[in-house]
Order: structure tokens, then sequence, then C-alpha cells
């Protein structure tokens, strides 16, 4: 029973792929990529003894090309009993999406809950929500200390403007609105910082020059005492500050003072004897 089952969904596989096979060149870029709907399936596995690119079916069996390691493939027929019990790798090419499949039974879960559609609707949701973040520019030195920071790891570091902006704000800046700004912006950064021989320009991709340590590490010194003058200001100007307040203060009992004197006595007749409303202090005579 489960060979029949496994039978039935291999040749529905190989009927969906063989009604929309891939072209052999796929646009992944928009506008042309809009149309992708297609699908390619490999019989095999590419890492251990080799695969066959599926063409058409024959009667008995599968044709395509067989790669098994580097050059071009072979033309070559599988039987169905071999086939059969073989790995299926399927790839489905939709509009600017691509989907992995490691088994026709993956494959046909996918097909059924229309996984492409939903998957491309959710994710154009999440963009509109990213397109409306404002994609705050870098100076060179940040851009400086991320060619520093990734050849630090790996020596031979290299890095294209494109794969800058997908460090900096992943994938999604690709369909922002600022991406055209953006992408001016950064190539200009990189341009300067091979002009300064911080980095080198091999084509289209950068790569870290010896210079650019130097160039980090005085600026992190000049930043360190700009932070220390800046800190030394704003103790000067709260002592400042507190020297005004004070003088403020001092001002202000000074006008009440004038204004609200202390009042002298003042002499009261009590039967024919002059008093005080407060009496005066006696002192003994000497």
């Amino acid at each position: 029973m489960r060979k029949v089952l496994n039978g039935i969904l291999i040749n529905w596989v190989l009927n969906k792929v063989e009604d929309r096979p891939a072209p052999h060149e796929i646009s992944m870029g928009e506008p042309r990529s809009l149309s992708n709907d297609f699908f390619t399936l490999h019989i095999g596995s590419p890492l251990e003894d080799g695969h066959l690119l599926f063409e058409k079916r024959v009667e008995r069996g599968v044709e395509g090309l067989w790669f098994s390691g580097p050059g071009g493939g072979l033309p070559c027929t599988l039987l169905k009993e071999a086939y059969s019990e073989m790995p299926f790798i399927i790839t489905h090419y939709y509009k600017d999406y691509v989907f992995y499949h490691k088994s026709a039974f993956e494959f046909a879960l996918n097909q059924a809950i229309n996984r492409a559609i939903w998957t491309r609707k959710f994710d154009l949701v999440k963009q509109r929500f990213y397109n409306n973040k404002t994609l705050v520019r870098r100076d060179r030195m940040y851009v400086l200390r991320v060619f520093v920071e990734k050849s630090v790891v790996n020596s031979d570091f290299r890095m294209s403007d494109v794969s800058l902006l997908v460090e900096l704000y992943g994938r999604r800046w690709i369909r922002h609105p600022q991406r055209d700004a953006i992408l001016g912006y950064y190539r200009l950064v990189l341009d300067s910082l091979v002009a300064s021989q911080d980095l080198t320009n091999d084509g289209y991709v950068y790569r870290l020059a010896p210079k650019a340590l130097a160039t980090l590490d005085q600026f992190e010194q000049d930043e360190e005492r700009h932070s220390d003058n800046r800190a030394i200001q704003n103790r000067i100007a709260l002592v400042t500050l507190m020297m005004f307040l004070a003088a403020i203060a001092q001002v202000i009992v000074t006008v009440w003072e004038k204004k609200n004197p202390d009042r002298a006595p003042v002499e009261a007749s009590v039967e024919g004897e002059l008093v005080y409303p407060i009496e005066p202090p006696s002192f003994p005579d000497e």
C-alpha cells in the first residue's frame, strides 16, 4: 500500500513539474520576476553520488541531465525502479521568491495549502510596515568599522555596495522607497573610503586596506578627546549656573529687605507713662 501511494505521489510531482518547467534563465528581479511560477526537480543527492535534473517523462522512466562533480550535465535516463527509491528535491520559483522542498510529500503539502501565495502576501504586509520607517544613514567611520569587524573574522572578507546595505538594513531595503537614494549615498561613502586609502576596490567589491586600522584608531582617539572636552564644558556650565542662581537669590533677598524694612518701636501712653510694644532690654548700671 505504501509503495502504491508513493508511486501516485511521484507521478503527481512529475506531472506538476513537467507542466511548468523552469526556463534556462530565471530572472529574480522585478518586473520580470512577477511572471515566475515554475519548478525544477532534482532526483538524487547533489552532495553525494550525483543527481538528475529532470526534463521530461518517457515510457521507461524520466530523462534529463546527470550531474556528478564539476562540469556540465550529461544526457541520462532513469528507470522507474531507480528513481522511485531516490530523494526528490523540488524548487518552486514563485514571483521573486524561491521555495525548496526536500521530498515529494513536502512539495505536495505546500502546494495543497498554497504556501507560496500566502507567504508572499504576509511578506508584502511586513514590507509595507518596513517602508514606513526611515533608513537612517551611517557615517564613514561606521561603515569602516563594519569592514574591520568582518575582516577580523575573515581576513579575505569582501563586500559589495548591495551587500553592505543588506548588512545594515536587511534584505527589505531593496523594496524601500528610499532604496535609490540610500544606495547612491553608500556608494559615495565607499568611494570616499577608497580615495582615503582605507578600502580597496576590486571591481564591484570592496575590501579593507592596511591604513584603515590607523584611521579608525585616530578617529576613536579624537572622539575620546571630544567627549572629555564636552564633560569639562558641562562642569563649567553647571558651576556657572549655580553661581548665577546664587546671585539671583542674593538680589531677591536685597530687594525684599528694602521693601520690607524692620519696624521701629511705637511709643504708647498708659496712665501717663511711655511704654513700648516690646520692652527694650535693661542693662545694669556700671
